[in-house]
């Protein structure tokens, strides 16, 4: 089970880009945490990677 996200990065390839995310799971310590297809985490665990405009509402400019 995965506790959280410590990392996104995005993997070339010649011609795609790939989404990435570094899991931190359940029961392991940082140094075990595992780089994982960001669709396949999104789909098994949507919780885990919520829109940013539901985890910081916007409420006008900031100067």
């Amino acid at each position: 089970m995965p506790v959280r996200i410590l990392d996104s990065r995005d993997h070339v390839l010649r011609r795609k880009t790939i989404p990435m995310v570094k899991i931190l799971w359940k029961n392991q310590d940082v140094e075990s945490a595992t780089w994982e297809l960001e669709s396949v985490m999104r789909k098994a665990y949507p919780h885990l990677l919520l829109p940013i405009e539901r985890l910081i509402p916007f409420s006008g400019f900031c100067w």
